[in-house]
């Protein structure tokens, strides 16, 4: 985790302001429903993943928090998630409302160390998360994040 913090330029402090998003499909098995074909594909329906807000057991609300780190699932390798951006989190005004639709503005950190990044870098997780979850700091912590240095999904 500290290798991936160090990666993309976020302290500790700021670490803790931000929620880290595993994003796997849209709730279709369809591969073009996927995190991955988002990501690839269409940036802006990736970004609409990330931005939606759904409460229950794997909630994906963003509520009070900064920032929050994206990922796209491999479909080659379910323990493997190809980074998909850092963005500001902008809370809509009627958020608390909102149960299964989009509830944040996201903006995309233009910094250089994460526009280079974004689907090159890829992370292993030692935990399967089987759908879509964002997690906090210290609950991503506990999923032993190891930097894939081969990554590259050639996105052109």
């Amino acid at each position: 985790m500290d290798e991936l913090l160090k990666i993309l330029d976020i302290s500790e402090t700021k670490a803790t302001q931000t929620k880290f998003k595993f994003n796997v499909n849209e709730g279709s098995s369809d591969p073009e429903h996927s995190a991955i074909h988002f990501l690839k594909t269409e940036f802006p329906r990736f970004v609409t993943m990330t931005a939606w807000r759904k409460k229950g057991a794997a909630t994906n609300m963003l509520d009070n928090y900064k920032y929050v780190v994206s990922f796209a699932q491999d479909p080659d390798n379910k323990h493997r998630y190809i980074f998909g951006g850092l963005f500001y989190v902008e809370d809509l005004p009627n958020v608390k409302d909102i149960i299964d639709g989009i509830g944040y503005r996201l903006y995309l950190d233009q910094s250089k160390n994460i526009q280079e990044n974004i689907g090159k870098l890829a992370v292993i997780t030692n935990e399967l998360v089987k759908r879509s979850i964002s997690r906090t700091y210290d609950s991503t912590r506990e999923l032993s994040l190891s930097i894939d240095h081969k990554s590259d999904m050639n996105f052109s």
